[in-house]
């Protein structure tokens, strides 16, 4: 059985990270030391390291009728947001995201596939 993802991001203030997943989590990292913070929420374990890398994006798929709350909780907590939609005629689902980005430009978006008529 899977306990959780894990992922680490290397970002370059480690301070200022810990600020923005502590909104975003809505909790405080459950370690912190000079080296590094590490979040345990949602099934992530998300490791924030200081030093330089290259953005990266990453996300949570919720059921389409859940994406209306998670804009409310970001909204509430004062989190800049944007709302997007994507089709994706291949798999025949149109996609929306809630899309974040932390101060080192990751992208964190929260997503619903939702089923097309696409040919």
């Amino acid at each position: 059985m899977i306990m959780a993802c894990h992922l680490e991001l290397r970002v370059k203030e480690l301070e200022r990270s810990i600020g923005f997943y502590q909104h975003l989590f809505d909790q405080p990292p459950q370690a912190v030391t000079p080296t590094y913070a590490l979040f345990c929420a949602w099934n992530w374990e998300l490791l924030l390291i200081p030093g330089a890398g290259q953005p990266i994006g990453w996300g949570l798929r919720v059921e389409a009728t859940e994406l209306d709350r998670w804009e409310q909780k970001f909204q509430q907590q004062g989190l800049a947001l944007k709302r997007c939609s994507f089709e994706h005629g291949a798999l025949k689902v149109r996609e929306i995201a809630l899309v974040l980005t932390d101060p080192d430009d990751h992208r964190f978006s929260v997503y619903a596939l939702i089923p097309t008529d696409l040919p």
